[in-house]
């Protein structure tokens, strides 16, 4: 009978006794399997031989690199070593199985995470050389982005090499490199709060859970995540069968360290959520046992911030502080930038439980700027609801409210703020005692009130526009057009009052603001309409945007992703689509017009300067000319615009279409301002016009 786990050739062979075939089998295919995250396979087919010694001249390097794969803890040193034969025996695919366990080692001892530099720039040099193979590109790429993920925290960049894993798993046709690839896209997904994304990645390749190749680290780690999902959307009880399946896995002890990991520690999180004291005590004894002795700090980190969690759910906000801070020291001693991001949450709820209100608002104030530019949204997001309880605490309702709509403003629209680490009904009892509706939950399409202030200003209720008659009075639209400029939200009526009647004393300002702002209102809800679309509460006014859509602020959320987001062309276009003309153009100029005009208007500039490189350095100046000709028209004026477009035409052959644009420069300078254009126009209008 053949032995137990063994493909049919091994199995032959060491029937036959063929030991010098079977070596030479195993290190042709090992290197794949590693490559292929097959790590059991490579260690089933190694036992058999445990008691064979290897002629000298049958030792590889292959053989050697084989051996450190199934060894406790391999040295970077040999891996060092074994890299460079590699690369001068042009063994890349080795080459990168090397790499690639030097970065699995470093991660899986849970310290001293800089170390993998100079095995990331390695990396980065082979996937940009393209002389690898799809399986060994996808499978360093992955070794990379979970490394960054546990270190550095770098989710943007990790996020833009979701698309060609995914590319590279397609072309490698490997079930394990989809399911990889769909652990590591739902963990990216849920820091950026993107719930429906994340269950999609994981629905899209659950049938490769059941191919006959597909590896059982795969498959649990792609398990993992599944059970996670049901954790955060408040299915505890779900979440616990899928991690007891797991658990209850022969060999689970051979599992990569940083799998039993997450296991265990997502696992603690069901017996918080179910209350079982006792399993969570034997579970930390368990989890202490592996990471103290084994000095594993990344692990240790986790384990108090999960005691953290427990202390929390059991309103034991002190000892959850003393873990938070723990979990932070240790964090930062292994350079996990993950580990610190998700106990510095843990830290402000600590404070916060503790009524340290205003070292709680410091804590969070200081983080929340790193999440989000770290685009860890979900956390920021958490934060926000954390601070909106505090400002509920504290009586201040409108401050509450703005916290909560801070929070929503982060994710996508649609989404909720799910409460991990808190009741599954925490942010729902903070909206109803705040008597707050997201605006995500109401399309922009579905409100009733239509305001733009791109171009013309107008304002539409119900499909019915209101003409300059019924504003009862000038006024009353400045108002309006004041609060828009000014953002919309959380506005001070006083400084309302003084910016609309400067020359006005105190009371008199306060008393003219409040007959405009009847006016106002009566403006917009004649007709019927009955909705408290703009409000003021504790001496702040508000738009609602639950009823209100407001094209500028619309135009400044999107456009603020062109400069937060990796580039992305068509949501690039789609921003610049929304900019209709310059903010209140032909109203009777404020100071506050045009400052928030010039201030749109240089967004909406930069972004399409942004966009015409991306296409001109992809030979793409077809495409791109039409969004330089489309930002002249709303500022004809500049230079640099013009300039880039006049080269752009005559780059293409277009030398009328140059001079055209050059003539109707001079002519809009000359009215406006009676000069003419500068040096270097004049000097390509010569040149355009020599090539006549």
């Amino acid at each position: 009978m053949d032995p137990p786990h063994l493909l049919p050739p091994f199995a032959e062979l060491l029937t036959q006794k063929n030991y010098s075939a079977y070596l030479r089998l195993l290190t042709k295919k090992g290197v794949d399997w590693w490559l292929d995250f097959q790590f059991p396979c490579i260690g089933q087919h190694f036992a058999p031989l445990k008691h064979f010694v290897p002629r000298e001249d049958a030792r590889s390097a292959r053989l050697h690199f084989l051996t450190l794969c199934v060894s406790q803890g391999p040295s970077l040193r040999e891996l060092d070593a074994l890299f460079h034969t590699f690369r001068a025996e042009q063994d890349n695919s080795a080459a990168c199985a090397c790499i690639s366990l030097a970065l699995n080692s470093i991660w899986e001892s849970g310290r001293e995470f800089g170390r993998a530099a100079v095995w990331n720039n390695r990396a980065e040099q082979l996937w940009n050389s393209g002389a690898i193979s799809p399986l060994a590109h996808s499978a360093l790429l992955l070794h990379f982005c979970f490394g960054e993920i546990a270190a550095g925290g770098d989710v943007a960049g990790v996020y833009r090499h979701l698309t060609t894993i995914l590319a590279l798993a397609e072309e490698a046709e490997s079930p394990s490199i989809f399911l990889m690839y769909s652990a590591l896209g739902a963990y990216i997904y849920c820091w950026k709060a993107d719930f429906a994304a994340f269950e999609i990645i994981l629905d899209d390749t659950s049938p490769y859970l059941t191919a006959k190749n597909a590896s059982p680290v795969a498959v649990m780690q792609h398990m993992i995540s599944r059970g996670l999902f049901t954790l955060l959307l408040g299915r505890p009880k779900e979440g616990q069968a899928i991690f007891e399946t797991l658990l209850a896995t022969p060999n689970l002890e051979q599992m990569p360290p940083s799998m039993w990991l997450l296991l265990h520690g997502h696992y603690l999180y069901c017996l918080v959520s179910s209350e079982d004291r006792q399993g969570i005590k034997e579970l930390a004894d368990k989890l202490r046992a592996k990471a103290i002795p084994e000095r594993n700090q990344y692990f240790h980190a986790y384990l108090h911030f999960n005691l953290g969690i427990a202390s929390l759910a059991h309103a034991r906000p002190h000892k959850t502080l003393l873990h938070s801070k723990e979990a932070l020291r240790l964090g930062s001693l292994c350079d996990s930038a993950n580990a610190v991001r998700m106990s510095a949450l843990l830290h402000g709820q600590a404070l916060a439980d503790l009524k340290q209100y205003d070292d709680a608002l410091a804590c969070f104030s200081k983080w929340i700027p790193v999440w989000q530019d770290t685009e860890y949204l979900f956390l920021a997001a958490l934060a926000w609801v954390e601070i909106a309880y505090i400002y509920l605490n504290q009586g201040n309702f409108s401050k509450a409210r703005s916290s909560l709509r801070n929070g929503y403003n982060l994710i996508p629209a649609q989404e909720k703020i799910l409460p991990i680490y808190r009741p599954a009904d925490y942010v729902t009892r903070l909206e109803q005692a705040l008597g707050n509706t997201p605006a995500t939950d109401i399309k922009e399409c579905d409100k009733p009130i239509k305001i733009t202030a791109l171009g013309k200003f107008s304002v539409t209720v119900d499909g019915r526009i209101i003409d300059e008659q019924q504003w009862k009075g000038r006024q009353s639209k400045k108002l309006l057009q004041a609060i828009i400029s000014l953002g919309g939200r959380n506005i001070s009526t006083s400084y309302l009052a003084e910016l609309l009647w400067p020359d006005a004393d105190g009371d008199k300002a306060a008393n003219s603001f409040k007959v405009c702002l009847c006016r106002l209102r009566k403006a917009v809800n004649n007709g019927g309409l009955n909705i408290p679309w703009l409000v003021v509460k504790q001496k702040e006014i508000s738009l609602v945007s639950s009823f209100c859509s407001v094209d500028v602020h619309i135009f400044e959320k999107e456009i603020s992703k062109v400069f937060t987001q990796a580039l992305n062309p068509p949501e690039i276009s789609h921003a610049l689509s929304l900019y209709t003309g310059n903010f209140l153009e032909i109203e009777n100029d404020e100071g506050w017009h045009a400052r928030k005009r010039d201030d749109l208007r240089e967004y909406f500039i930069q972004a399409t300067q942004l966009l015409f490189d991306h296409y001109k350095a992809n030979n793409g100046l077809k495409t791109g000319i039409p969004y330089l000709i489309r930002a002249l028209k709303h500022d004809p004026l500049n230079e640099g615009l013009l300039l880039q477009a006049m080269e752009c035409h005559l780059a293409m052959g277009n030398r009328t279409d140059a001079i055209e644009l050059y003539n109707s420069a001079c002519r809009s300078l000359k009215e406006k301002h009676n000069v003419a254009p500068g040096k270097p126009l004049r000097a390509l209008a010569l040149k355009a016009h020599a090539q006549m």
